[in-house]
Order: C-alpha cells, then sequence, then structure tokens
C-alpha cells in the first residue's frame, strides 16, 4: 500500500514538473519574442512611421493615429535649429523609441538642411564660448558628414543621454531611434554618435539601439556610410519610396579625391609618361577636362552652401564658431534600404503633381509599407 502511494505521489510530482516545465517554456518564448531583435521588422517600421507623424509639430499628419501600444513620456522644447524629439515607451515589449522631428516650417529648421557643406566625421564642435560638442561618428579620417545636420545633433544629443540614463535606470535596455525626412538624417548621425559612446564606455554595454529611418535624405559621404552601416550591420534600415525625391538630397559631386588612397588615377602620370610627347599632351588636355568640372562644382558648393549659409545660421546661433569644411560633397545614403515600390493603385492614390511633398508624406509610406511582404 505505501509502495503503490509512493508510486502515485511520484508521478502526481512528475506531471507537476512536466506542467510547470511547458508553462515556463511559453513565458521565456513570448518574453524572447517581445525583445527588441535584429533584422527587418515591418510591424516596427510602420509604428516608427505613426510615431514620427504625431511628434509634435510634424507637418501634414493630422490624420495619423499613434500605435495603441505606445504611450509619450517626454518631449523636449525645441532646440538647436528648431529641432525637436520626443520619448515613447511600449510596456509590452519594454521598448523606448526616441523619435525625432523632420523639418518644420520655419527658417532656421531649412538652414539646417541647407548649410550642406561637409566636415570630417570626427572633430569637435564650439557651440558657444565655454561649450563643446566632440565627436566622433566614423574611424576613417576621410568619412565626412552634413554640417548642418550635425550642429542639430549636437543640441538632440544633449538632452537626450540624461532621459536615455532615467530609463535605463529603470531597467529598461531596449531602444528604437527613428526619425522621417530630416527627423531621419538626424537619427543616422545620433545612432552613429551613441554607438561611439558605447565604445568609450560612456554609455552601458548592455544597451540595444535599433534604428528606422523613413525618407530620409543622404547624411554624409560614401565612407561614413561604409563605417555606419558596418557597425549597425543588421541593426539600421531606411526606408524609401521609390518616388520620392528627398533621399536623392543634397546634391552629390564625385571628384577625382573621392576615391581610396590606391586607385587607377594615382597611376595617371606613370602612364601618360610612357606615352609619346603629343599622346601626353593630348591625354592630360583630356584628363583635366573629366577632373576640372565637378572640382569647381564642389568649390562653389562649399562657398555657398557652407560659407555663405553659415552667415545665415549665425542669425539664430550666435555664438557657433565656424567649422572647417571638408574639401568633399559625394553624399551617399546609409542604412540597409528598404524598397517601398509604388503601383498604379498606388499612382492613383497618392501621385499629386500639383503637391511635390506628394510621395514623401508618411500616409505614402504607411500605405506602401502595410503592402510590404516579409
Amino acid at each position: 500500500m505505501y509502495e503503490k502511494t509512493s508510486i502515485s505521489m511520484r508521478k502526481i510530482q512528475f506531471a507537476l514538473i512536466l506542467i510547470l516545465f511547458f508553462f515556463q517554456s511559453i513565458t521565456t518564448s513570448n518574453l524572447f519574442a517581445q525583445q527588441l531583435a535584429p533584422h527587418f521588422n515591418k510591424e516596427e517600421l510602420i509604428d516608427m512611421l505613426k510615431i514620427t507623424g504625431n511628434i509634435k509639430g510634424t507637418l501634414l499628419t493630422n490624420d495619423i493615429e499613434p500605435p495603441k501600444a505606445y504611450t509619450k513620456v517626454y518631449e523636449s522644447k525645441e532646440i538647436g535649429l528648431a529641432n525637436l524629439w520626443e520619448l515613447w515607451y511600449n510596456k509590452e515589449r519594454d521598448v523606448s523609441v526616441i523619435a525625432i522631428r523632420g523639418s518644420v516650417g520655419v527658417k532656421e529648421s531649412w538652414l539646417s538642411n541647407f548649410y550642406a557643406a561637409m566636415v570630417p566625421a570626427q572633430g569637435k564642435l564650439q557651440l558657444s564660448l565655454d561649450e563643446n560638442f566632440e565627436y566622433n561618428l566614423a574611424d576613417r579620417k576621410d568619412a565626412t558628414v552634413h554640417v548642418g545636420w550635425l550642429i542639430s545633433t549636437a543640441y538632440l544629443v544633449k538632452d537626450m543621454l540624461p532621459q536615455i540614463d532615467s530609463m535605463y535606470q529603470l531597467g529598461h535596455k531596449d531602444f528604437i531611434v527613428s526619425g522621417h525626412s530630416q527627423g531621419g538624417a538626424l537619427s543616422v548621425l545620433i545612432t552613429a554618435h551613441l554607438y561611439q559612446l558605447q565604445k568609450e564606455f560612456k554609455l552601458p554595454q548592455d544597451i540595444r539601439f535599433k534604428t528606422y529611418t523613413m525618407a530620409s535624405p543622404k547624411p554624409g559621404n560614401m565612407y561614413f556610410a561604409y563605417h555606419y552601416e558596418n557597425i549597425t550591420r543588421d541593426w539600421a534600415f531606411h526606408a524609401i519610396n521609390t518616388q520620392d525625391w528627398v533621399p536623392e538630397v543634397p546634391l552629390s559631386v564625385q571628384t577625382m579625391d573621392n576615391f581610396n588612397e590606391i586607385n587607377i588615377f594615382t597611376s595617371l602620370d606613370q602612364m601618360l609618361q610612357k606615352q609619346s610627347f603629343f599622346k601626353r599632351i593630348f591625354g592630360r588636355i583630356l584628363y583635366n577636362k573629366i577632373k576640372n568640372p565637378p572640382m569647381k562644382s564642389q568649390k562653389r558648393y562649399e562657398k555657398y552652401l557652407g560659407k555663405i549659409m553659415f552667415k545665415q545660421i549665425r542669425n539664430y546661433l550666435p555664438q557657433l564658431v565656424e567649422p572647417i569644411y571638408a574639401s568633399d560633397n559625394n553624399y551617399m545614403r546609409c542604412g540597409h534600404s528598404i524598397i517601398l515600390q509604388g503601383d498604379k493603385e498606388y499612382n492613383n492614390k497618392f501621385t499629386d503633381p500639383k503637391n511635390t511633398m506628394s510621395h514623401h508624406r508618411h500616409q505614402a509610406y504607411i500605405y506602401l509599407a502595410e503592402k510590404l511582404i516579409e
């Protein structure tokens, strides 16, 4: 009798262990599924479009409902060149969102775009007599970035870091950085800066940053893009509507100087020296005709989009010291591209020749994102 009871008790205990193991497995699986993970996620993209469409002051997005799972927990003041960001939080997933506003209808916001000379991706901006912004956005010395957006980045990051620390102290370690249009370009530079802070142990190593940019213009040159895409890997994505003109700007100029140090042009003199006199003369003339026009264009860009535009910037940031510009305007897009391709139905719904922003608006991007097949 005692033996039978003992066997029955062991069966009950074993059954209880199996039940506990089963529920633990479900709980662990669900928890894991909710964590921020690498690789593109369609629903995350749509949520980011809806959140950035609801940032205070964002233009032409009144009919977009914010995602129900997210709550806004912080809103910055306007800083820098009319920049603003918000912090949103998803309790179900324990994910925080750093949402960065795009251009708005005031002059200084657009000056941030048009101040489009480039500066080295490593250096220091003197924002005032007693405040510097030191940055290292790429390891390569030949990496360059858009100076107007770098200035905006400096002001935004200063406001963001205390909020990131507050969330971390509460145990929240997963962050999505996101922005539409100008906000997308700023998201790229801010992501690069946050990664560098982690590399320098100025931010906790166990914070995870994932980035979604939408309709973003090009924030830096090819060597910055190489670095950014290498450090972010499967953690940074850029959604592009193929009919949107904004991802095609700023205007880019590639000169003979925008190549890796070892290239075919460096050996041109040696090649020409082996030719006859008249072939050398003809070759040199032909080479200069190809080389000089883009060089002249780049110098004009540096003058008008750099030095002259800086005079306008000083009206809003009077203590900002003019940086030294890089001789570069070879802009490239950054991040793993998520291509949103419209069809006849899309064109009938969104194409408006009288509205230059018809393909740039959040609504167009949300429509195309919802049709994506992962």
